[in-house]
């Protein structure tokens, strides 16, 4: 239980993944009764499912609005980029996407959206879902530096964009 609570998402790789597919009634009603939370189990992983929480950041600050735009339109984009991708790819889809969806990536500024976006895809990469595999998200979010990422697709789908991830 304590894992499922400090961390939201599992992958199916995860060491702890098992004991959860074993127990998943348990704990999916043991997470409804004392946390309020739900939890969904599939064959890419696990999830906790909790509304009303925030995203933090990994210094413990909370996501901006941009930040969690970001989140919801890199988790739509990632189960169609493959197993892998850069950094600036998936951030020109995520800023195409926002286009579309009436969302200015300019508005703050290019280093603020370049930012905005790599601290979604920090948190993808808390999840399990996106991987480094050459570069480093904090070297694109700071000076465009370009990474090369690992993309778990069937994680990234088991991420609804409603109803938040932790």
């Amino acid at each position: 239980m304590a894992t499922l609570l400090s961390r939201p998402v599992l992958p199916a790789a995860d060491a702890g993944l098992p004991a959860v597919r074993r127990r998943e009634t348990e704990l999916a009603a043991r997470l409804g009764d004392e946390y309020g939370r739900g939890l969904l189990v599939d064959a890419a992983g696990a999830r906790v499912i909790d509304p009303r929480a925030s995203l933090l950041r990994a210094d413990g600050s909370p996501f901006t609005p941009r930040m969690y735009a970001c989140l919801l339109l890199a988790v739509a984009v990632l189960p169609s980029v493959g197993a892998r991708v850069t950094a600036a790819e998936l951030d020109a889809r995520v800023t195409a996407l926002a286009g579309e969806a009436g969302i200015d990536p300019g508005a703050e500024g290019p280093l603020a959206w370049r930012r905005a976006v790599a601290e979604a895809l920090l948190t993808l990469r808390a999840w399990g879902v996106v991987g480094e595999i050459d570069g480093g998200l904090s070297g694109y979010a700071e000076d465009g530096e370009d990474a090369l990422l690992a993309v778990d697709a069937a994680l990234a789908r088991l991420l609804p964009l409603e109803g938040g991830a932790s």
